[in-house]
């Protein structure tokens, strides 16, 4: 195996850990704030009804998600995950976004380059 080749191995590992860990914050978020718990679970059904505290909070909680994304996305284009694993998690990732309320991405874009934009938006379907 060639240094490049060990190199690009260890760094996917690496991502797939800050992926992995990234997931555990979030149940951590949830398991720990009774609150942020039920914001979720009322953005899902009544994001109208939202306050803006609680639009807020769970602007950032779902930018955590999209942000982790974006981390996966940029690792692709820059080559340190091979297009079979990055498959894998880009099903995971659409997937997941297919059932978050859309406004949690839609209200967040400012955060991301325009190539990142047209991908997600190429890849979900929100219903």
């Amino acid at each position: 195996m060639t240094q490049w080749n060990r190199t690009v191995a260890y760094t996917t590992q690496d991502l797939e850990n800050y992926l992995g860990q990234r997931f555990l914050e979030m149940d951590l978020l949830l398991a720990q704030s009774e609150d942020l718990a039920y914001i979720v679970l009322r953005a899902r059904k009544d994001p109208q009804g939202l306050a803006p505290p609680e639009r807020a909070r769970f602007l950032a909680y779902e930018n955590i998600f999209y942000n982790t994304w974006n981390a996966l996305y940029d690792a692709r284009e820059s080559g340190l995950i091979g297009a079979g694993q990055f498959g894998l998690w880009e099903e995971f990732f659409t997937a997941a976004a297919a059932r978050r309320p859309k406004f949690g991405w839609t209200e967040n874009l400012g955060d991301y380059t325009p190539p990142f934009i047209q991908y997600v938006d190429s890849r979900v379907d929100w219903k």
